[in-house]
């Protein structure tokens, strides 16, 4: 079943990335996101975006992605898997 507007997302955490450690939203605190703009335009049903102030930064993001895979290797280093407990989605529902 549907949920209404509102009540959609329940227990959204953020990784806190000093203590690696997942925590709760607060309300009163004011985040930086990343997304592509198709999405930030308020495509796919995510209008709230569009209504966000944002910057665009034009980069594509499977070139930006190419470009940081090729720092790492310039650096000798390679692209390690994220352990699961930073994994981002800790539980999907169907609608």
């Amino acid at each position: 079943m549907r949920k209404t507007r509102g009540n959609r997302i329940e227990n959204l955490e953020i990784l806190n990335k000093k203590s690696h450690k997942f925590q709760k939203i607060k309300q009163t605190k004011i985040y930086n996101i990343t997304t592509i703009s198709y999405l930030a335009s308020g495509k796919d049903g995510y209008s709230t975006f569009a209504l966000l102030k944002g910057k665009d930064t034009y980069f594509d993001y499977a070139d930006s992605f190419a470009v940081y895979i090729e720092n790492l290797s310039k650096k000798h280093k390679r692209l390690k898997i994220l352990p699961l407990e930073e994994h981002l989605y800790k539980k999907l529902y169907k609608s």
